[in-house]
């Protein structure tokens, strides 16, 4: 978040949904509010009586919640955007195919 003057830190991701999804988290993040995300305004109901309008994300995206440093908490506000990197355990894909063939031969014996 350099460009917000909060510099470079490491934080834990706690949680990621299990499926994506168009819904908007909160309504400062959709553009048409000064957010960073575009977005559609979408009729929901039907009828005149129980018609109204919901905002969503043009494609579906997953959400992720990180654990933020103690210190940042406070400072941080509702819409601001940051660079993530995502790092963890690199995946081969021959080493999961050698691996699901292994453990084949395994449930054969």
């Amino acid at each position: 978040m350099r460009k917000s003057g909060f510099g470079q830190f490491t934080a834990v991701l706690a949680k990621v949904s299990p499926t994506a999804t168009t819904d908007l988290v909160h309504p400062a993040l959709g553009a048409v509010f000064g957010g960073p995300l575009d977005v559609r305004r979408r009729v929901v109901g039907n009828g005149v009586k129980n018609q109204y309008y919901r905002y969503e994300l043009f494609g579906p995206r997953f959400r992720l919640e990180i654990a933020l440093p103690e210190v940042l908490k406070d400072r941080l506000r509702v819409g601001q955007s940051a660079l993530v990197r995502i790092r963890g355990n690199r995946v081969m894909l021959w080493k999961r195919i050698i691996s699901r063939f292994e453990n084949w031969l395994r449930s054969k014996q």
